[in-house]
């Protein structure tokens, strides 16, 4: 009986050419039909694209997450800048007669650093224009408020800013 032997990745194969035995084309291992193929399957490839895509939205949630976080960090980082200015233009002026137009309208550094963040800061002084308050929604929780006074007291409110930042007669406008 005559055999042929071929070798292909390690493992030996016999082909018995005497027994009648017929084989398909695709394992006539005489001919070079028989062609290993290289790559991924389709299924590889898309467990692969679907393990990327929820990666990516994990991550992409993360992100958009910490993003609002720092519009919060800014809007809080601005409003006690505040206090600075605050300071600096009562030991200039004696009050805060003109504070929040001085600081807090268009065109003015606090006023427009917090409202290339998104949200609008209110300004009140009381009557008496010795004390001021400053007041901005945060983006994070629509619910809370940043709230800033003349007395240094800095701290997130739930109410809203009008009603959280006024001023009462000749009584501080403070955050309440």
């Amino acid at each position: 009986m005559k055999q042929y032997r071929h070798k292909i990745r390690g493992i030996k194969l016999y082909k018995k050419a005497e027994c009648g035995m017929v084989t398909p084309k695709a394992l006539d291992f005489t001919t070079s039909s028989l062609v290993v193929k290289n790559g991924f399957t389709m299924i590889e490839l898309l467990v692969i694209t679907t393990i990327i895509t929820i990666l990516t939205g994990i991550v992409l949630a993360s992100f958009i997450s910490y993003k609002i976080k720092s519009k919060d960090s800014a809007i809080k980082g601005n409003l006690s800048n505040a206090l600075i200015g605050g300071s600096v233009y009562f030991d200039i002026h004696g009050n805060y007669a003109n504070f929040c137009s001085t600081y807090f309208i268009e065109g003015k550094i606090f006023y427009d650093a917090i409202i290339k963040i998104g949200v609008t800061p209110i300004c009140n002084t009381n009557n008496s224009n010795t004390a001021w308050c400053v007041c901005a929604p945060l983006i994070h929780d629509a619910t809370k408020n940043f709230c800033v006074d003349s007395t240094g007291i800095k701290k997130i409110v739930s109410t809203g800013c009008n009603g959280e930042c006024r001023s009462n007669g000749n009584s501080p406008g403070a955050c309440k």
